[in-house]
């Protein structure tokens, strides 16, 4: 697979690059006649390097497909974890195309939010966005437990079976709470935002587990999969 970077622009089958030098100069150490992979939301393109200087990278493309959303759309709610595993988490939810990560405190999640800003976040969402290739990385927004509402269900070990709900066009929201899991309170704050309680079996999971787990087997029976659009084949 090739290694993917954000173009600045594409016109008549060029790419210029000029935003990732320092790693396709000095870390990749990239050279004329290569390949590499280009992401220029919402398209996806690999091509041979053509010019290759200080300035910019001059990318001739030989694929370029448009990556369109499909009908149903997954999101994740996720409390505060351990900064590592969060780390990682994102990196998976980037390659599972999931739509939008939005992140709460609950009562028995870890409190600290530490690293946590939006900046630090963006840089690791475009990281994971060009090791993966996805050009149309999740959104991602902090929030109140109150204000998690609309279709969509949340892990509790006493829900009802998964197949139990039914997938709507638009986003669907899957609510993962801390390993101590979810009060009393807290699930019924979640039922009142129209959210329903949902299980996958008798599993004991970490937070990161169980989000990946909820999410691909979500994906893989609602088959919401981005599709790709080919623009330029040569």
């Amino acid at each position: 697979m090739a290694n993917f970077y954000y173009a600045d622009h594409i016109q008549d089958k060029i790419a210029v690059i000029s935003r990732d030098l320092h790693h396709i100069l000095n870390v990749a150490r990239h050279q004329k006649g290569e390949s590499i992979g280009i992401i220029y939301p919402p398209y996806r393109g690999t091509g041979k390097i053509a010019e290759i200087s200080k300035e910019k990278v001059v990318v001739e493309l030989d694929s370029v497909v448009k990556i369109v959303k499909p009908e149903i759309r997954v999101s994740v709610a996720i409390p505060v974890i351990k900064d590592l595993y969060f780390k990682e988490l994102l990196h998976s939810l980037v390659e599972l195309e999931i739509e939008k990560i939005y992140i709460f405190k609950s009562r028995r999640s870890n409190r600290k939010l530490g690293w946590l800003k939006m900046d630090r976040l963006y840089k690791l969402l475009v990281e994971a966005s060009k090791q993966c290739g996805n050009p149309l990385p999740p959104e991602v927004e902090f929030t109140e437990m109150e204000a998690i509402h609309g279709n969509g269900f949340f892990m509790d070990i006493d829900g009802n079976d998964f197949q139990s709900y039914n997938p709507v066009r638009g986003e669907n929201i899957i609510v993962v709470g801390p390993e101590g899991g979810f009060t009393p309170e807290e699930k019924k704050l979640l039922e009142s935002g129209g959210l329903k309680p949902v299980a996958f079996g008798r599993e004991v999971l970490r937070t990161q587990a169980a989000v990946i787990s909820a999410v691909s087997v979500s994906k893989f029976l609602w088959k919401s999969f981005n599709e790709e659009v080919p623009l330029l084949r040569i």
